[in-house]
């Protein structure tokens, strides 16, 4: 492996001097220069190019009888057009025909010499030919294989030309349908792969369609059963009083948008993503609903929302509601009794959001700790749930018990995100 490795290494090192040669040279100021001798391949043409170039300029004298000034330009012509063979093949073999053609009919031949061309041209002539093959659309093969027969019939000695053109039609032949072979496995894998995103995305959208199924049952129909029982509460239950009458409401309307909104959720599940119709998400405009409805279950609840909703993304609205929310549930289920003072305001091209309650009522029996959000020891994710949103938008939000025994959230986010709800 070491011995496979040192034989490597100064081919390697050729080929990086030669890229830096071109890339840096004054010639490849122009970024499409550079771009062509980033290609290792186009390196090798301009060398096999260079290389011929020079070996038929040195026994132009040879082979054919032109003037010594021409012998540099006629060598240009018809060999470093190999230089073109990875690029541009097409044009190369174009240039390298049509000069072949011409020297071959005004130039004489000298040494007993059989060919109107070069062995240099010969060679640069197949490479392009195979090359052009390859690289052109495989309509225009023939085309390409008659052009190149007719200049081997034109320089060729005697019936020579019949196997050159026998040849070039095999090569062709076979590289059409290595061509074609190669398309269909490129064709296959594509289609391959498709089927297994689509079996994957098949599999995505059961396990939703699962999950949303397992939600309706256990979660959406408790709900509703719990509506139907708060609205139905009045009528089989006699000498109810007003303020009794007015909690089932509350109870009921507030079931009611809990369940709109895990079936929101629900059509999420259950449909793509591309086509699901789902109902609006709510923004900072429903904060003074959501402070009436907290407040008409008793809580005493103060909301300054001086902010523009029309200023603000949609995934910054939704996750200052989503606190505001997750706040007022918390200090009504762990700080019975106390007073609660929701903030919202824009400041410096920010969102602050800040949510405050006080220590609860004396007497009072909280459900969790005194002051504080769902704890750990009770397996609330509540404020967790409430940072991961702020972080989500690019936003930071704290949570710690005040001096006072009560509660304070606070919540900075970016007025727009480029999240999308």
């Amino acid at each position: 492996m070491a011995d496979g490795n040192s034989r490597r290494r100064p081919w390697r090192t050729v080929r990086v001097r030669a890229r830096r040669l071109f890339t840096n040279a004054d010639i490849a100021v122009a970024p499409a220069v550079a771009d062509h001798f980033r290609s290792p391949m186009n390196v090798i043409a301009l060398l096999v190019a260079a290389v011929l170039f020079a070996v038929s300029w040195s026994t132009f004298a040879a082979t054919l009888d032109l003037p010594v000034a021409a012998w540099p330009l006629c060598a240009a012509l018809t060999a470093l057009p190999v230089a073109l063979a990875w690029s541009h093949p097409l044009v190369g073999w174009a240039v390298c025909l049509v000069a072949a053609a011409v020297i071959g009919q005004i130039a004489g031949r000298v040494n007993e010499w059989p060919w109107a061309m070069q062995v240099t041209t010969i060679i640069a002539m197949v490479a392009l030919t195979v090359m052009t093959y390859v690289r052109v659309p495989w309509w225009s093969v023939p085309l390409v294989w008659v052009v190149t027969s007719l200049l081997f019939f034109l320089s060729a000695p005697g019936l020579t030309w019949v196997g050159w053109a026998v040849g070039f039609a095999i090569t062709g032949v076979v590289v059409v349908l290595a061509r074609l072979a190669f398309r269909s496995r490129i064709e296959l894998e594509r289609e391959t792969g498709l089927k297994e995103q689509a079996t994957q995305r098949s599999a995505v959208l059961n396990e939703r369609a699962r999950i949303a199924r397992d939600l309706h049952d256990v979660v959406a129909h408790r709900m509703s059963m719990v509506v139907v029982q708060a609205e139905s509460a009045p009528y089989r239950l006699r000498g109810l009083s007003p303020e009794v009458v007015a909690e089932f409401e509350s109870i009921a309307a507030t079931g009611r948008e809990a369940l709109q909104e895990v079936r929101q959720m629900l059509g999420v599940l259950r449909v793509e993503e591309d086509g699901a119709q789902s109902m609006p998400n709510p923004t900072v405009a429903d904060i003074a609903a959501l402070v009436a409805s907290t407040r008409s279950a008793g809580v005493d609840v103060q909301a300054q929302v001086s902010v523009d909703p029309q200023t603000l993304g949609d995934a910054t609205s939704l996750v200052a509601y989503r606190i505001v929310q997750e706040s007022l549930a918390n200090a009504t289920r762990h700080a019975p009794g106390s007073s609660v003072v929701v903030a919202v305001q824009a400041n410096a091209g920010t969102l602050e959001v800040s949510v405050d309650n006080s220590a609860p009522r004396p007497g009072a029996a909280p459900s969790g700790a005194v002051g504080s959000g769902p704890s750990d020891e009770g397996g609330g994710f509540g404020i967790i749930g409430m940072i991961e949103r702020a972080n989500a938008v690019g936003g930071s939000l704290s949570a710690a018990a005040a001096r006072d025994g009560g509660f304070a959230v606070r919540a900075v986010l970016p007025l727009r995100s480029g999240v999308t709800v």
